[in-house]
């Protein structure tokens, strides 16, 4: 058994408790937002390009 599956149990136990207590409805849209679209996801840079990072080392492959 790894460490982390241990509080498993008990997390379980404490969401069944609580978990009836909040509402799960959506979540409103915003009223006013700064973006003209906000659901345009054009904006947002989800790449996983790391060609500007500093630290090469993960990169690096040897191939011998």
């Amino acid at each position: 058994m790894q460490g982390p599956e241990l509080p498993g149990p008990m997390w379980l136990n404490y969401m069944n408790e609580v978990a009836p207590e909040y509402s799960t409805v959506e979540f409103a849209k915003p009223q006013e937002s700064p973006h003209d679209d906000p659901d345009d996801m054009s904006r947002v840079d989800i790449s996983c390009d790391r060609s500007n990072s500093d630290d090469d080392s993960e990169d690096a492959v040897d191939e011998d």
